[in-house]
């Protein structure tokens, strides 16, 4: 659509790009957790991307950017260097907040 994002992970999202695990989430939040069983095999008989392959094809628009949340990465003991390099930097909430807040579109997901 031609606008430019900002995504900013935190706490399980963020712990979801660490290089390892990246790929191995397939968590649903606990509101949907009936939902989840159902939901991963429609997912798979459709051929629908992971979550990760689809955030991979935004960035390859060119006008997404992934911002991970320096707090959480310090609570967990964490560095840049080990996360997967979908995402560009890390920022603090403060400074994500503030880029956000004139922006066209807010999702909270």
């Amino acid at each position: 659509m031609g606008m430019n994002v900002d995504i900013f992970v935190t706490y399980y999202g963020l712990n979801s790009l660490l290089k390892e695990n990246v790929g191995t989430n397939t968590r649903f939040s606990k509101d949907f957790d009936e939902m989840a069983g159902p939901m991963m095999a429609m997912m798979k008989q459709k051929h629908m991307p992971s979550w990760y392959d689809t955030l991979k094809q935004a960035k390859e628009m060119g006008n997404v950017k992934i911002h991970g949340c320096t707090m959480t990465a310090e609570l967990m003991g964490q560095k840049k260097e080990n996360y997967d390099p979908i995402i560009d930097d890390m920022v603090g909430v403060a400074t994500f907040v503030d880029a956000a807040q004139n922006s066209q579109v807010t999702l909270f997901i």
